[in-house]
């Protein structure tokens, strides 16, 4: 319990515990409405409720599942990548989460709502292509395997529309059309060149 509704967060929270029925009492709470946050560690979504009138009025509180998402990382080579980053963006979780594959190339987004997802992997000068469309339902744990490929680049150069020179002042953004895309931001060399 975080304190009333509107106000600035307590010091300290009221923390209780359910028991294996699932059923909690707060004891001596002050008047009013409150904020109730409510968690199970990871194995169901949090829910947060605002304006809870208390103490009158009983509540039920329903968490929903969550998944899993697993899998393995491959270099171009087809070894296995350690370090590589993975990527997470869909319906559930915005903005993206990231985590990075172990030593054995592995990885696992845990604690993900349902929904539909795209999961894509970069190590050093190696990425994947986004693999999308993939559906998530409470409980489940999906697998999938990622092979990365060379990246590519892409240069060019900045000029003034008027005059045809090189602008050594822009800053370019690159966006590729993906839900789990990083804006990649540079800027241009002196003669508006960037690669």
């Amino acid at each position: 319990l975080l304190g009333a509704a509107g106000d600035q967060p307590l010091p300290e929270p009221w923390i209780v515990l359910s028991d294996t029925a699932g059923k909690f009492v707060f004891d001596t709470l002050p008047e009013g409405k409150l904020v109730l946050d409510v968690s199970d560690g990871g194995a169901h979504e949090p829910q947060s409720l605002a304006d809870v009138n208390a103490p009158t009025e009983e509540l039920a509180i329903k968490l929903r599942r969550t998944a899993a998402i697993s899998g393995k990382v491959s270099l171009p080579g087809g070894q296995l990548a350690a370090g590589a980053t993975v990527t997470l963006a869909g319906s559930g979780i915005w903005p993206a989460r990231s985590v990075r594959t172990l030593a054995d190339g592995s990885f696992e987004l845990a604690a993900v709502p349902e929904g539909i997802y795209e999961v894509r992997a970069e190590h050093e000068s190696s990425i994947s292509a986004p693999i999308e469309g993939i559906s998530v339902q409470p409980g489940a744990r999906v697998r999938v395997e990622i092979v990365l490929s060379p990246s590519a680049s892409l240069s060019g150069r900045v000029r003034d529309a008027t005059s045809g020179r090189g602008l050594g002042a822009a800053e370019l953004d690159v966006v590729e059309e993906a839900l789990s895309a990083r804006a990649r931001q540079l800027k241009v060399g002196a003669d508006g060149s960037f690669q």
